[in-house]
């Protein structure tokens, strides 16, 4: 993976401008330069395209896995870089056609008056030795199809050579530290500052737009200079459901307008991506060289690496979620009538959970629960089922929903009789719930 050759160097000539293009005159002969500044128009406006549209990222494939890899008759710990395409912050396509690998022992012995320098303790007791490192691909371009050109006065006898293409290849790396993603961290954080919005329906403590707008500029522009991570509000952001659309047009118009160019870098030096971060314990040996305690122990971490999607599957979502398709699950599981919630069946989706419980009445929640008004844009389903705890005699039980409180739901749980069932036996019945949203 590390071990790459450089690409070989080509004649230097003064780079070309990739604002022009060539303009074609009759009766004018164009050179090599010409064609030159006609390849670096085209490319430009291509990258433009893909990296201010698209962004840039694993696009497919590039899948890195730990893996023993033969040896002398033996095997060693290493990881391996499946095929796969990236695009690059300048907007350009990364292709890896074949599989990669790197064992890790070689690449640390090849690195070893550096490694101490980056070591930090482990999570066992007592603490070992452990090395964060960064699965990073670069794209670069190679001289290729080289031919003997013509000679020149006092050549050798050995004719020069020239190459008529330019081939796109890459670079893997291991590295100390990631490459800079300012901007995908900034799309990421924004997406986590739109989330933390509360959705309310009374208009009281609501912001007005331009407050809102504000708390949004202030997020971004906290830090000197702006480093694309928005800080939380000192207090929950509360806005009407009836401007949350507004709002949400107005906030990324200003994150386009104002704060995306700030992060943005539309030449970077470093045209590369993260794949991965790789967290490995090492043991040292008496001869100053490091290796890899236990392959089972290296983790692999995919949180930070950049990824796209096809717009084909973004539509399918984005219908999916608030177009043709209105309706969504928002919670589900099955619970105790107990507010413990380690008694209750793992798992359970969008944090479903139960607050209260009184004779013959569970109250249940759930993450982004909102009372919904008698009459209104969204109003809730709430599918139950209740079984009695083996031990109990078989006898039916009736359920069913009470009404929509400020914090949760309240369903009802009575014997064949209409009775109340007492808090105690509630605790051994297990209700299955699905809560589903539907919008007009």
């Amino acid at each position: 993976m590390n071990g790459f050759s450089p690409c070989a160097s080509g004649v230097g000539t003064m780079p070309s401008d990739p604002r022009k293009r060539v303009n074609f005159v009759h009766g004018f002969v164009l050179g090599a330069d010409d064609l030159t500044q006609e390849s670096a128009f085209l490319a430009n406006r291509a990258e433009g395209i893909a990296r201010d549209l698209i962004g840039y990222g694993t696009v497919s494939g590039l899948r890195v896995t730990r893996e023993m890899l033969p040896r002398n008759g033996g095997s060693v710990a290493g990881l391996v870089v499946a095929s796969g395409v990236a695009l690059s912050p300048r907007g350009r396509p990364i292709v890896v056609t074949m599989p990669q690998a790197v064992a890790l022992d070689e690449w640390l012995d090849s690195r070893r008056n550096d490694v101490p320098y980056h070591l930090v303790p482990g999570l066992e007791s007592p603490p070992g030795d452990l090395l964060r490192l960064s699965v990073v691909l670069a794209y670069r371009q190679c001289p290729s199809d080289d031919k003997p050109g013509p000679g020149e006065p006092c050549r050798t006898d050995e004719p020069p050579r020239f190459f008529t293409r330019i081939a796109d290849d890459f670079r893997l790396e291991l590295r100390f530290s990631p490459p800079e993603q300012m901007l995908d961290d900034a799309i990421r954080s924004l997406q986590a500052w739109l989330r933390s919005i509360e959705i309310v329906d009374a208009p009281g403590g609501t912001l007005s737009l331009d407050d809102f707008l504000a708390a949004l500029r202030s997020a971004a522009l906290s830090s000197s200079p702006p480093s694309g991570t928005l800080t939380s509000p000192p207090e929950p952001l509360r806005i009407h459901r009836g401007d949350a659309a507004d709002f949400l047009d107005a906030a990324l118009s200003v994150w386009v307008t104002e704060l995306r160019p700030l992060w943005q870098t539309v030449a970077p030096l470093d045209d590369a991506v993260l794949l991965a971060e790789v967290e490995m314990p090492l043991v040292a040996e008496a001869d100053g060289r490091w290796h890899t305690a236990d392959i089972s122990r290296v983790v692999i971490h995919n949180e930070r690496r950049p990824y796209l999607l096809p717009l084909r599957l973004v539509q399918e979502l984005t219908i999916g979620e608030a177009g043709a398709v209105p309706f969504r699950v928002e919670a589900a599981g099955i619970v105790k009538g107990d507010t413990n919630s380690a008694v209750h069946r793992a798992p359970r989706f969008n944090g479903l959970r139960v607050i209260n419980v009184v004779d013959g009445e569970i109250t249940m929640t759930f993450d982004g629960y909102v009372q919904p008004a008698s009459s209104g844009s969204f109003q809730y389903v709430v599918k139950a089922l209740a079984q009695p705890a083996p031990a109990t005699p078989t006898s039916p039980v009736w359920i069913n929903l009470r009404a929509f409180e400020a914090d949760g739901f309240r369903v009802g749980v009575m014997d064949a009789t209409g009775t109340a069932i007492p808090v105690a036996q509630l605790a051994t019945i297990e209700v299955s719930i699905e809560v589903t949203r539907y919008a007009s």
